[in-house]
């Protein structure tokens, strides 16, 4: 395979959000990701080795304050174990999260500051729907979370799952003197208990205040065709009104002559996905659009425009909809899996269509239903109440990460140059004992080097060098020299390059580019064959991983490969 296949980007070598930007979205978007799932997930299982992020603990990592946001104080090791947190949840769910280097580690971080934002867009959201959550409230629910994780606790101590709140207490006592229960429940934090009673009790709310037809429900799981025109408001788009205003013109004009509207989708639409084709979206399920829009579709009817603006609030986009419903059929239920194929999860047959005990059991699909219209609206409320919650970040290395992050979104050069230069004079007030001290060479060195000023970047290099010897390190450097015509320098960096374990294919391929560069033919050739080998290792991984394809149904055979 040539190396131009490998798609090599030498500038991306030192970029120090590169899994940040692959995987951050992941962490702080979703509002089921900011509401707690597994906050409580063995909460206990770290202080009895007296985790400093626990409640005894004395780190000045674990007390000290580097942002507010909205009413709360945040500490760094809340973030961090906001992000443990994260990472685990990604692998337990199948996935394969990064694992973040120390340089990228503050990137991070600030990442985990949109998830406490979010939750205090909740609680702002909650409040002003007349959510009330008291001290009582708290220490009840705080009770129920210790009920639903004791089992385990006591497992952890050694202790039979019948074991009494007195046996656990003697047993941890007896481990750690000084420690007790009251000290384990107190270690489930008040605010946590507190974003999540909010979430309940909002939703809770909400969901009473739903109105479900149970035809309109029916038709949610046929499958549709649709148009439409979004116009996008808030961040990067145009104001509320001023997209309402827009939008509402476009809809005027399309009810006078709604043959236009696959044009007017063209010349208008902000969604990507459809603006080049007249808004158009093919046959696919009502319900995985957001219920506003779905119900808009349907109640317009086929061949029909929905006669009013539809209003979508969400954490990725803001926007009003115009919806056209071209087709609506009903599927086939799907029967049965075949046998040796996989159940659904709950055991029960997946189902294409309405399900077949829709009738028998239709108070239950409405409940579901109500609680996915309340979750969206939910979603909505905290997304509108984002902009209100100020975020202040008073550590130096975690501004100069946040600048680093606002960097990237441009919009030109001379706006990220700027970012950028703020981000440096912030790594420059970082003390020598914070948690980031080691790295803050490393991040000045990749920030000089992205402004083009290659020599302050060698210094910067050469410094990191000190507290961790990288091939990233020295590829960099021999990417410099070799900017400036220096040969030798450049083949002294590369050779101490190959003298360290390289993880990853790119930066494996960046160094056989370089030794070309520097007119080392036998050692680019040596470099690029490790590469490859890497490649095929990867790839072959990646087909062991795969699931084996379903047996064929009964009665069939398979067919001949000749």
């Amino acid at each position: 395979m040539p190396q131009e296949r490998l798609n090599l980007n030498l500038m991306s070598l030192m970029d120090m959000n590169r899994a940040f930007k692959k995987f951050g979205p992941a962490f702080g978007i979703a509002l089921a990701a900011i509401i707690l799932v597994g906050t409580f997930a063995g909460f206990g299982a770290n202080i009895l080795g007296g985790d400093p992020a626990g409640p005894a603990g004395t780190s000045p990592s674990a007390t000290d304050t580097v942002a507010t946001v909205g009413e709360a104080k945040v500490t760094r090791a809340l973030l961090q174990n906001n992000l443990d947190r994260a990472l685990q949840q990604q692998a337990m769910l199948g996935g394969a999260p990064p694992q973040p280097k120390p340089e990228e580690m503050d990137r991070y971080l600030v990442g985990m500051l949109d998830q406490v934002k979010q939750q205090q867009a909740l609680a702002v959201s909650a409040r002003a729907a007349g959510v009330t959550v008291s001290d009582s409230d708290i220490a009840a629910e705080r009770e129920k979370v210790w009920q639903q994780e004791r089992v385990g606790f006591a497992g952890s101590l050694g202790l039979p799952a019948a074991a009494t709140d007195q046996e656990i207490d003697r047993a941890i006592s007896s481990q750690d003197p000084g420690r007790n229960l009251a000290a384990i429940k107190e270690g489930i934090p008040s605010d946590a208990l507190r974003i999540k009673l909010y979430q309940e009790g909002y939703q809770k709310k909400l969901r009473d205040q739903v109105q479900v037809d149970p035809a309109l429900l029916k038709r949610t799981y046929n499958e549709v065709q649709v148009r439409h025109i979004l116009i996008n408001f808030g961040e990067k788009a145009l104001p509320e009104a001023q997209a309402k205003a827009k939008a509402a013109k476009i809809l005027a004009e399309i009810k006078s002559n709604p043959a236009k509207m696959a044009q007017l989708a063209k010349e208008n639409s902000d969604d990507p996905g459809s603006k080049t084709k007249g808004g158009f979206y093919d046959w696919a399920p009502a319900a995985q659009y957001v219920p506003a829009f779905t119900e808009a579709a349907l109640k317009a009817g086929v061949g029909k425009v929905y006669p009013d603006l539809v209003r979508v609030v969400q954490s990725n986009y803001s926007g009003f909809h115009i919806v056209k419903l071209e087709g609506e059929r009903t599927p086939k239920s799907t029967v049965a899996p075949a046998k040796g194929a996989a159940a659904a999860p709950d055991g029960a047959a997946p189902t294409v269509g309405l399900p077949a005990d829709f009738a028998k059991n239709q108070q239950k699909y409405v409940d579901e239903y109500r609680d996915k219209i309340a979750s969206a609206q939910l979603q909505a409320a905290v997304a509108a109440a984002l902009p209100s919650v100020k975020v202040e970040i008073t550590d130096s290395a975690l501004r100069a990460a946040q600048l680093q992050t606002e960097a990237q979104r441009g919009p030109d050069k001379k706006a990220t140059d700027a970012k950028l230069t703020l981000a440096l004079a912030e790594l420059g007030k970082v003390a020598k004992d914070s948690p980031s001290a080691n790295n803050v060479a490393l991040q000045k060195a990749a920030i000089l080097q992205q402004l083009g000023r290659d020599k302050e970047a060698i210094t910067a290099y050469t410094e990191a060098l000190k507290y961790r010897n990288l091939p990233e390190i020295h590829i960099s450097l021999a990417q410099l020299y070799l900017k400036q015509k220096d040969t030798a320098n450049a083949k002294e960096q590369l050779a101490e390059a190959q003298k360290l374990p390289i993880g990853d294919i790119q930066t494996q391929a960046g160094l056989s580019s370089l030794l070309t560069q520097a007119g080392d033919k036998d050692g680019a050739k040596k470099a690029m064959d490790k590469a490859m080998e890497m490649l095929k290792r990867q790839q072959m991984a990646q087909q062991s991983a795969m699931p084996a394809p379903p047996p064929p149904p009964a009665g069939e055979k398979p067919t001949s490969g000749g």
